[in-house]
């Protein structure tokens, strides 16, 4: 793995200038109000000093790390099981949204820490907080416990839920123990992360992650 190939670090500083307000009537200064408002010299090295001296952010901010970074190997871990391995060409994310877009995309998928699937995708997004995985721009999703292929347009995978939905020309085959194979069509489809069972669906509403 190699290190983040460009970490943005942006801080903005607000300067806020306060104006003397009030008015009173016109008419000459006093000598010694004009020797007490004058200002007074200071010296170079002072001016120097108050120059160089770094400005501190407000406790408490903190900046948004944005990192790029090639060539990335990452996994999920729950309950100390292993829940996803994946690779990918570039990684795209920050830390505070704990969001991130993955190209190229290669994953293996678990059941209670047992590899089952495998998912390919050129691009998708991860969610560490929800521990969700959308894939788009078309969908291979290998069952490795019932030799069974689903294809679609786009997928999501449900870790917590060990479910995983699908939209878009969804096309799957099956493997039936050497007695032939399966084949099926839908808009939509709904099935567990090891593809055992697969429900076939006219619409993907209401099945895009919240």
């Amino acid at each position: 793995m190699t290190s983040p190939s460009r970490i943005h670090i942006a801080v903005v500083l607000v300067g806020v200038v306060f104006l003397p307000g009030g008015c009173g009537k016109s008419g000459p200064v006093p000598s010694s109000k004009l020797r007490d408002s004058a200002p007074k010299a200071t010296s170079t090295k002072a001016q120097a000093s108050a120059q160089t001296k770094p400005v501190v952010p407000a406790q408490g901010a903190v900046p948004n790390l944005k990192i790029v970074q090639k060539s990335l190997a990452f996994q999920w871990i729950e309950k100390n099981k292993p829940s996803l391995k994946a690779t990918a060409r570039e990684f795209q994310g920050d830390e505070i949204s704990r969001k991130g877009i993955l190209l190229d995309f290669r994953g293996e998928l678990y059941d209670n820490g047992k590899l089952t699937t495998t998912m390919t995708a050129p691009k998708v997004v991860v969610d560490a907080e929800k521990r969700t995985v959308t894939a788009t721009g078309g969908v291979l999703i290998k069952s490795l416990v019932r030799r069974t292929v689903v294809r679609s347009e786009w997928a999501v995978w449900y870790s917590r839920q060990n479910k995983i939905v699908g939209d878009g020309g969804v096309r799957w085959t099956s493997e039936m123990n050497g007695k032939g194979r399966f084949e099926g069509q839908s808009a939509a489809f709904e099935a567990d992360t090891a593809l055992k069972t697969i429900t076939a669906l006219s619409s993907a509403k209401g099945l895009l992650p919240q």
